[in-house]
């Protein structure tokens, strides 16, 4: 399986960037790729990030510091390294999409990032 088709397994499309890279570039991974997600992805993310934000009181009690992985409105896993946290999440079947936040008192920006871009 190609990883465009392994983004696609997961609902996100993949664009090729600006300069008219060839599908054979892209799929050898010798360009950078724009992802775009599916608008329900993105609804989903957002109703996640809104759960979040609801859990943020008691979060900052009992992990403050670590990132949690929220899906369907709970925390399912929690780690202080993102990107650990973000392969347990990625090998559990049925959990995307899920969001993966730090648990902070401060205002912090959402970033789609991927273990494999690491």
């Amino acid at each position: 399986m190609t990883p465009q088709d392994e983004l696609k397994a997961k609902g996100i499309r993949v664009v090729c960037d600006a300069t008219n890279n060839t599908p054979a570039d892209v799929e050898m991974n010798r360009v950078n790729l724009d992802i775009v997600f599916d608008l329900s992805v993105m609804d989903k993310l957002r109703a996640e990030g809104a759960a979040f934000d609801r859990m943020l009181p008691e979060l900052l009690k009992t992990c403050k510091g670590k990132y949690v992985a929220v899906s369907k409105g709970k925390v399912i896993d929690k780690d202080a390294d993102q990107f650990k946290l973000a392969r347990r999440i990625d090998a559990m079947p049925g959990v995307q999409p899920t969001l993966i936040r730090k648990v902070t008192d401060k205002v912090v920006e959402d970033r789609l990032e991927s273990p494999e871009c690491e």
